[in-house]
């Protein structure tokens, strides 16, 4: 059983009910603002650490969905067999269900840093086949900045809140 939650619970009890009418009291502006950003980041883990590995999830298929787009287009750049190798350990991972948040997250880490590295070679490409890539990295880009909009919605900063998807949404495969 995970008890990050009850942790995060019992930690913004803490703070609403000990700490923060201490620093309220103390009348030192830097504290009350420091206290009252601390629980709130509290509150929002709070809220979303059982989503956390279902956001590990999401980024690695977000990577290889996007790696797989661009594959065929980017096989004559210098970057190609270092790009193959992260592509094809990214989709061993993403299909393990043993592998672990650890696994994933570095998966995820080194096809990024592999498809960086070939867009950044785009340059030799012929202007067709860079604007194929160019489509793929606006449509991953798209639902990445979708995913992003609904794990941040608690903070209160989407100019239009109504339009955002569910997490568990933009988490269905």
């Amino acid at each position: 059983m995970d008890y990050t939650t009850n942790t995060a619970i019992a930690a913004v009890k803490a703070l609403t009910e000990v700490v923060t009418p201490v620093v309220d009291a103390s009348g030192d502006a830097q504290a009350i603002e420091q206290v009252r950003l601390v629980t709130d980041f509290v509150r929002f883990v709070e809220g979303r650490a059982h989503w956390i590995g279902d956001r590990q999830r999401g980024q690695l298929r977000e990577q290889v969905a996007l790696g797989n787009e661009i594959r065929t287009d980017i096989g004559s750049l210098p970057s190609w067999s270092s790009f193959e190798r992260a592509l094809g350990t990214a989709a061993r991972v993403s299909e393990d269900a043993g592998a672990t948040g650890e696994q994933q997250r570095r998966a995820t880490e080194e096809l990024s840093s592999a498809i960086s590295r070939a867009l950044r070679e785009t340059d030799e490409l012929d202007a067709a086949t860079r604007r194929r890539i160019e489509r793929a990295v606006v449509a991953a880009s798209l639902h990445r900045a979708d995913v992003d909009r609904a794990w941040l919605l608690p903070l209160g900063f989407d100019p239009e809140p109504s339009s955002v998807r569910s997490l568990q949404a933009v988490f269905t495969p």
